[in-house]
């Protein structure tokens, strides 16, 4: 029953934690003005432009791509491989962060693609062939991954708020989120702190009485 009641604990804490901040967990930079273009609002969520291009275009290729089984196999695969050579070496960091935004978008969305290829070859059991270009397409992009956080370190070089003491503006609305829910995580270990242990309302539930 201890067992149980820590894992209900532990999913209330995610809980809270995802409460508090799912408006920006998706959107995988700053909200200043600066990097705007690269957010996209809903409302109070705001979500990676790049991410939903590339999700967005997945999902409807592998839908579409699924349902036209005359263009399975080798003319897919023709194609693949003349969309991601020009995709995957545009898309080397260096390069991306220089296009314009349009650009990346449109990279993005080719990207998403290649990956709507691959699950319409998988959904028509296509599996040795999908998996292996995949397993070369994730590679590829794990390899970029190691190169971006040395970009990412220089996104904001010249920003008037770069060095101040305070919480810049990209990441005030974050900052208030993450404070009111340490404020409620403080209630909840409160109540968890001063409530007795289980197990000793158990033992004594059930102890046996004295025989003096």
């Amino acid at each position: 029953m201890n067992a149980l009641r820590r894992h209900v604990m532990a999913w209330r804490d995610r809980w809270c934690w995802w409460r508090y901040t799912y408006a920006f967990q998706f959107a995988h930079g700053p909200l200043c003005a600066r990097h705007r273009r690269d957010v996209l609002r809903f409302g109070h969520v705001h979500l990676c432009r790049s991410c939903i291009c590339l999700y967005g275009a997945w999902v409807l290729s592998a839908v579409m791509l699924a349902s036209t089984p005359g263009f399975i196999g080798t003319p897919m695969i023709l194609v693949f491989h003349a969309v991601a050579l020009p995709v995957l070496a545009l898309s080397w960091p260096p390069w991306y962060g220089r296009f314009p935004r349009p650009a990346r978008d449109a990279l993005r969305g080719l990207a998403g693609l290649l990956l709507g290829m691959l699950t319409a070859l998988l959904l028509n059991g296509h599996w040795l062939l999908a998996l292996s270009h995949l397993a070369i397409l994730l590679g590829v992009f794990k390899a970029f991954g190691w190169k971006r956080p040395s970009l990412r370190a220089r996104a904001c070089e010249g920003c008037e708020e770069l060095g101040r003491s305070a919480v810049c503006s990209g990441y005030t609305h974050q900052a208030s989120c993450i404070r009111r829910y340490e404020e409620a995580m403080s209630r909840v270990l409160e109540v968890r702190i001063s409530a007795p242990p289980a197990s000793s309302q158990t033992d004594g539930r059930h102890a046996a009485p004295s025989r003096a």
